[in-house]
């Protein structure tokens, strides 16, 4: 339907400007491609709207185009804003989510931030290794829609395809190797879960 249309619209836009000036990593193209690559997965593999109502479709569909604005917001164009008090590290990565989650939620709503939320990891704080953070991040996908763990499994799957890029050829494995228990624990929850 035409608000169903709109609504990912706005995620869309919302996405391709809160990713400005950021490139891929792995090959410079413009990050945006990443989230909307994902998205698209979810309609032709997945086939999202066979399976659910358009609206709610919609609504995942848009946390999908969504998925790293929260933990990219500080690399994205609100690194053009200014910060109060010059603030830095985990500070100012704080102070660009709040920013960001604030843009959603007026944006698009309660259900698709909520989305969004689950979909993002945690701030880094001092002392903790990012893959502790994921893996926490993947328990707490487990008891979540499937939907939101497809996007979460997508989103690794291509990363890893832009790897091939990268001309580091042991920096991409050690990439794997570090995904592959996270992956392994996404993929074994599957296994005990029914389709929502």
């Amino acid at each position: 339907s035409k608000s169903s249309l709109q609504v990912i619209d706005k995620a869309l836009v919302l996405s391709l400007l809160l990713h400005t000036f950021q490139k891929r990593f792995f090959n410079g193209l413009p990050y945006f491609v990443h989230p909307l690559l994902v998205t698209l997965e979810l309609i032709t593999s997945y086939e999202i709207l066979k399976f659910l109502p358009e609206k709610e479709a919609a609504e995942y569909l848009s946390a999908s185009l969504l998925h790293d604005t929260i933990e990219d917001a500080p690399e994205g164009i609100l690194q053009t804003w200014p910060l109060p008090s010059g603030g830095k590290g985990e500070e100012t990565e704080i102070y660009y989510r709040g920013i960001t989650i604030s843009l959603i939620k007026d944006i698009l709503g309660e259900s698709i931030l909520a989305k969004t939320l689950d979909l993002t990891e945690p701030p880094k704080m001092a002392g903790q290794e990012t893959i502790e953070i994921e893996e926490n991040h993947v328990k707490s996908l487990l008891n979540k829609s499937v939907w939101l763990r497809n996007i979460k499994f997508t989103n690794w799957l291509d990363n890893i395809k832009d790897l091939k890029l990268w001309p580091d050829r042991n920096a991409a494995a050690n990439f794997i190797i570090k995904k592959f228990p996270n992956i392994m624990l996404l993929l074994r929850g599957e296994q005990d879960r029914p389709l929502d």
